[in-house]
């Protein structure tokens, strides 16, 4: 069972326009404890480098232009769903109603593209939502510093999953219609850190593409060429949060609802709002273990303790 915490704010403060008290209000805690997790649209995620790789553009001035015309075939037919007769067919009229010369040109610009179009369209759908890799070490440096960055210092909670089960729930029930489309509906991973943003080079995500004949061969290239290096890898300077990523299809900005059996563990931070941390206990005592995080007296650590022992 591989464990996974996600830290979280649950109470949204409005401030009102005169100079009466803020009020507070419980509706994201009301969703959670009803099964709902908010998975975020890629371009809102706070590292500015997020889903931006580099574009290798070399090889297309490389090959020849039979090899080109081969490419182009292949990835047609499988954008319009078409046989690779059909789609050679297509391309023959388009030549011979231009130059061969001027349309290969073009064709040789127009990959690139092609990739961003398609990039762009599958981080539009994509929802993200961020965890970190839990551990049984509550003093880890790396979560004090998840508490002050995601949990409003320690006024928030720490939630912990069980990662198999929490995926597990997210993907929809599999029908004919579903299977028969390449993509994910659910992909979930540790970040990998790099020091050198990743290079994609849309030549060899087109030919492998055009390549792959099956649906386990087309997620490889997908997941390879599209949803590592945009959704997950980042930075070496991020690597003290010890990411763990989980990606849903379509849920871009929305509430995905997810099984409430997943969920192993609660921390309450040594801020908590106490109305929040009331109607959590009242919904989690019976099936989660719950915890107080407390700061040592003598050092800089945080100390966890089971509410059952105070």
């Amino acid at each position: 069972m591989t464990r996974i915490a996600r830290f979280m704010n649950l109470v949204e403060i409005q401030y009102p326009v005169s100079g009466r008290e803020p009020a507070r209000d419980y509706n994201r805690a009301k969703k959670f404890i009803n099964g709902e997790l908010f998975f975020q649209n890629p371009t809102m995620l706070n590292d500015p480098f997020e889903a931006q790789p580099l574009l290798d553009t070399i090889k297309l001035l490389d090959i020849n232009d039979e090899e080109l015309l081969l490419i182009f075939k292949r990835v047609h037919a499988f954008a319009r769903g078409i046989s690779l007769a059909q789609a050679e067919t297509e391309l023959k009229k388009r030549v011979a109603a231009q130059a061969d010369v001027k349309y290969v040109d073009m064709l040789r610009h127009q990959l690139p593209k092609l990739y961003f179009d398609e990039m762009r369209q599958r981080m539009s759908q994509f929802g993200v939502c961020c965890f970190v890799q839990a551990t049984s070490h509550d003093s880890d440096s790396y979560e004090k510093l998840m508490w002050s960055l995601y949990a409003s210092g320690v006024s928030g909670i720490r939630v912990e999953f069980d990662s198999d089960e929490l995926a597990k729930s997210l993907a929809p029930e599999s029908d004919d219609e579903a299977s028969e489309k390449f993509e994910l509906a659910v992909a979930k991973r540790e970040i990998d850190y790099v020091n050198d943003r990743p290079r994609i080079s849309a030549f060899d995500f087109f030919k492998r593409l055009g390549e792959s004949h099956t649906t386990d061969l087309q997620k490889q290239t997908f997941t390879e060429f599209i949803l590592k290096p945009h959704l997950f890898t980042k930075s070496m300077d991020w690597c003290r949060e010890k990411e763990f990523r989980i990606v849903v299809e379509d849920a871009a900005s929305k509430l995905v609802r997810f099984d409430l059996s997943s969920i192993k563990k609660i921390t309450f931070g040594s801020r908590c709002d106490l109305t929040l941390r009331k109607i959590l206990i009242e919904a989690f005592s019976e099936t989660v273990e719950l915890y107080d995080i407390g700061l040592c007296s003598e050092s800089y650590e945080l100390k966890e303790t089971p509410l059952k022992a105070q």
